[in-house]
Order: structure tokens, then sequence, then C-alpha cells
């Protein structure tokens, strides 16, 4: 609620009809309030994209049985890496197999989408 001013003195500032001129502007607010509501809405629903990659289930259930995770650290051991080198390397050929691009493009759009991977690692690392 806003108080507005008396008659007399919005048609002192000229304001020929105050009350038509203030009910054209709260229509027009009402107006640019649900547009922004439509928006915000038709944001909410689109923000995630609905197509996830799934196509590296076979590549990682047949990582998961040449057992490479454990020889994978015993290469990382003497290195000192922070990370999962297993992880990054794993999820980068998982990654290139479902959306074969460059590595940012990877990083960015492809991991992200990737059920079932878990990158932590950074794009430096990468």
């Amino acid at each position: 609620m806003k108080a507005l001013g008396y008659e007399d003195e919005l048609k002192e500032k000229g304001i020929a009809d105050p009350v038509s001129h203030f009910r054209a502007e709260v229509a027009r607010m009402n107006a640019e309030r649900k547009a922004g509501m439509e928006r915000e809405r038709a944001r909410e629903i689109s923000d995630v994209p609905a197509t996830r990659h799934l196509g590296h289930f076979a590549l990682k259930a047949e990582d998961t049985a040449l057992v490479a995770a454990g020889d994978m650290a015993l290469l990382q051991a003497p290195s000192g890496l922070r990370f999962s080198l297993h992880g990054l390397l794993s999820s980068l050929v998982y990654a290139r197999a479902v959306a074969p691009c460059s590595k940012l493009r990877t990083f960015k759009d492809v991991l992200p989408q990737m059920e079932g991977i878990d990158a932590q690692f950074t794009l430096d690392q990468l």
C-alpha cells in the first residue's frame, strides 16, 4: 500500500485526472508483476536440462570388473596427487564415450549431466 497524496495536490502537479492516471499505473504494475511471475515460472522449469548422459554404464561395469581403481591407487601413491587419478581418468573416458568434445566442454557441460559420476577434481587438474 502506498499513499499517493490528495487529488487537488496531484492536479496542481500536472496530473489532470489522478484517479484514472493511478488506476492505469496500478494496471501496468500488475501486468509487469504477472509477466515477471510467468518468466520466473518458465525459468524454474527449464534451468535444469532434462537430458542425462547414461551411455557410460557399460564402460563403468568393465572398469569395475578389471579392478583398475586399486592399480591406479598404487601408481598414484608416490606422486602425492590430492585427487583420485582413477576418478579423473575414468570420468574423462566415460564422458568422451558418450559425448566427444573438448576437455573444457566435457568439464562444464558433459560431466555435470552424467549419472553416477562424482567429479572431485578441478578443470586445471583435468
